[in-house]
């Protein structure tokens, strides 16, 4: 079933700070790029130039996976069946309501996709 596949797509990611330093739990989804926005602040580091967003500041975030699909949390959209699906209640939605968030997410993984393809990031390290 496609609504349990996308269920399994999330892993949790545990992060332990010396002296318990800034204890709970943050329920944003996240993924890979996420990683070190997210790092680099529990360093207290600056990161102006970095792809992804720090979990522990976002309020929100959309994981795009690497066929097309993507989850903001609330919804699971299916790239190759076109399928979206409420989290919560595990139903089917129409797509016309989140054309622009389907379109934002293509787009982004397309940015990406640029980036890697044409080694821009060389472009941020001088």
């Amino acid at each position: 079933d496609a609504l349990i596949w996308a269920c399994l797509q999330k892993v949790p990611l545990f992060i332990h700070l010396p002296k318990e330093k800034l204890t709970g739990t943050v329920d944003t989804p996240g993924g890979q790029v996420d990683l070190l926005p997210t790092l680099l602040n529990l360093l207290g580091l600056n990161s102006p130039k970095v792809m992804g967003q720090d979990l522990l500041n976002a309020k929100s975030n959309t994981v795009i996976f690497r066929n097309g699909s993507f989850t903001n949390g609330e919804i699971f959209y299916l790239s190759p069946s076109q399928t979206l699906y409420d989290l919560t209640t595990g139903r089917k939605l129409p797509l016309e309501p989140y054309l622009q968030e389907i379109q934002r997410a293509q787009k982004a993984l397309w940015v990406s996709d640029m980036v890697l393809e044409n080694n821009w990031l060389k472009n941020f390290t001088h």
